[in-house]
């Protein structure tokens, strides 16, 4: 994109969305995680070469929970400190009991979960701590959710295997009734956990009280949605909890846990088909639970009403020579998404409809 075409863009993105705050990164991330309020941390996805690890102070109004006035006028990003890895960062997860300011760091086709560590408040450094020897196979992105005292690991294969969260020590495992390539967990409450196959939409929702062994299946739902490539996200996973999943053909299917064999919804979204390098992404509003937004088909943040099938809010924001990698609701803001895109680009911003 020529200067002036991008000046052009700048101004243009400023004025159309009331809410909006940008950041350069040097590398593209296909993480955001978010920390405390106002705090995220973000890694480079790049296959070749070191990648930043990066933990970031949002701008001013974003570290704010409730209804005070921002008083500081910040308005940009700013690092607070930084690690290099010599791999891609594929996902971070944070936090479990004792390990509040630890990150969670799952490298591109790597079978081990790294643990990096942001205590040490004197420090612009983010320390690595220790190495999660998972034993899930080499080759494969491993997919991992810390809940609590419990990290929940997989890929792809027949099993994913359950670890304490301090001492590193596999404390059970799950056998899937067929093997499976996990799109990631996302719990429901303390006890029972959700994972798609993203090579075929199957959905799993299981209880972890029963410990090492085949799992207690309180859901095992084939996908009715045609595709090669799968996300999900979970619709208000506490109360009345529903699946939702979109396949690369654009077809968005939404469950009900309690009443597995009846789609409450299933539609076909008119999408163009994402190239193998786009990033399927499919989230949830925590705030409005009929509301969910997709990425990766084209340069846009889409946001729907999946109860009514109506499109709510189109984010174009990133350049259009870009693709978003990821996006993610900000729990503490509502109408709030954190957006990135293959540019380097890291955006926040609202969604006004």
């Amino acid at each position: 994109m020529a200067v002036d075409d991008s000046d052009e863009w700048l101004f243009s993105s400023m004025n159309k969305y009331e809410d909006l705050y940008q950041y350069e990164l040097i590398q593209p991330t296909r993480t955001i995680a978010f920390v405390t309020p106002g705090e995220i941390a973000v890694g480079g996805c790049l296959s070749t070469g070191f990648n930043e690890l990066l933990f970031l102070s949002a701008p001013g109004h974003l570290r704010l929970t409730g209804d005070e006035q921002d008083l500081c006028g910040e308005r940009d990003f700013f690092v607070i400190k930084g690690a290099l890895t010599p791999h891609g960062v594929d996902h971070i997860e944070t936090g479990g009991v004792g390990r509040e300011r630890t990150l969670f760091v799952m490298n591109e086709a790597m079978a081990d979960v790294e643990l990096w560590s942001l205590a040490n408040e004197d420090s612009d450094v983010i320390e690595k701590l220790d190495t999660m020897k998972t034993g899930l196979p080499e080759g494969h992105t491993c997919r991992c959710l810390i809940h609590d005292k419990l990290a929940i690991c997989g890929s792809t294969g027949p099993q994913a295997l359950l670890f304490d969260v301090n001492s590193l020590v596999q404390v059970g495992s799950i056998e899937w009734p067929r093997p499976i390539t996990c799109a990631g967990f996302v719990a429901l409450d303390g006890e029972t956990f959700a994972t798609v196959c993203q090579s075929s939409g199957l959905q799993i929702v299981w209880d972890a009280r029963v410990g090492t062994g085949s799992p207690s299946l309180v859901l095992e739902q084939e996908s009715t949605s045609k595709g090669d490539r799968f996300a999900f996200a979970v619709i208000t996973p506490k109360e009345q909890p529903k699946i939702a999943v979109i396949s690369d053909k654009g077809q968005l299917t939404v469950f009900d846990i309690r009443q597995s064999k009846a789609a409450l919804e299933c539609v076909d979204l008119g999408l163009s088909e994402p190239t193998k390098e786009s990033n399927l992404c499919l989230q949830s509003s925590s705030h409005k639970p009929n509301q969910v937004s997709i990425s990766g088909f084209g340069h846009c943040v889409l946001v729907l009403d999946w109860s009514t099938q109506q499109q709510l809010f189109k984010y174009d924001g990133h350049e259009e020579d870009a693709t978003p990698l990821y996006h993610q609701w900000y729990p503490w803001k509502e109408d709030m998404i954190f957006s990135s895109s293959s540019d380097g680009s890291l955006h926040a911003w609202h969604a006004h409809f």
